[in-house]
């Protein structure tokens, strides 16, 4: 049974099928849990899914909306994805929960 804390070091250790199938498992165990979904749809960009990377990292803020980390990663992934204005908006809500 993978954990959140077990999918991240593989993610962080590079093994990619590793981490998403421990963030998968996490979710499946909590669907709503911030972390996985937030990583989950880091890895999904990363992996090439952009569309569902950006879902992904929304419903980890509906969930936790005080996560300044997922708002600025939603930011980078929407600039990427061209959707400028939308990404200004993330990014000025990454800064001003955590402005330093």
């Amino acid at each position: 049974m993978a954990d959140f804390e077990t999918a991240l070091a593989h993610h962080s250790a590079g093994r990619l099928e590793l981490a998403k199938a421990g963030y998968e498992e996490v979710l499946r165990r909590e669907p709503r849990h911030p972390d996985a979904l937030h990583m989950l749809g880091v890895l999904s960009v990363v992996q090439g899914d952009p569309r569902r990377g950006i879902a992904l990292i929304r419903d980890a803020l509906a969930s936790k909306p005080n996560f300044p980390m997922a708002w600025n990663n939603l930011g980078l992934v929407l600039v990427e994805a061209g959707r400028v204005s939308e990404a200004v908006d993330a990014f000025g809500q990454a800064a001003r929960m955590r402005p330093e």
